[in-house]
């Protein structure tokens, strides 16, 4: 019979990880990036439907434009998600009668890495 054990190595950062990361380090905490991307997107797809002749250039065409807006904002809220149960976390481990260490050694101070199991 074997047991699973929890160990100290974790996985590297995901690119998820290192976009939230990125986001945090810009100017006003970066949610604008957001909006930003759901805009360059739009611009993205009526460029495209210009260059293939869908829709004669310079004419605005709405088809297909609030589905854009699912990316951005599944991205936004995944990272509102991390940082709320960061603050969490920080908030009741005090209650939890874990000292700093041993929530590091468990977490990893990251809510998206996941521990290695070895068998």
């Amino acid at each position: 019979m074997t047991t699973l054990a929890p160990t100290t190595a974790r996985y590297a950062p995901s690119a998820l990880n290192r976009l939230f990361w990125a986001v945090e380090r810009l100017p006003g905490g970066g949610w604008w990036v957001y909006p930003l991307m759901f805009l360059a997107l739009v611009v993205y797809h009526h460029a495209a439907l210009w260059i293939i002749g869908s829709v004669p250039v310079g004419s605005p065409s709405l088809a297909g434009v609030p589905a854009l807006a699912f990316g951005p904002y599944a991205l936004g809220a995944a990272h509102l998600f991390v940082r709320i149960g960061g603050r969490s976390m920080a908030a009741f481990r005090p209650a939890s009668g874990l000292s700093d260490a041993e929530k590091e050694a468990i977490l990893g101070g990251n809510l998206v890495k996941l521990l290695r199991i070895e068998t």
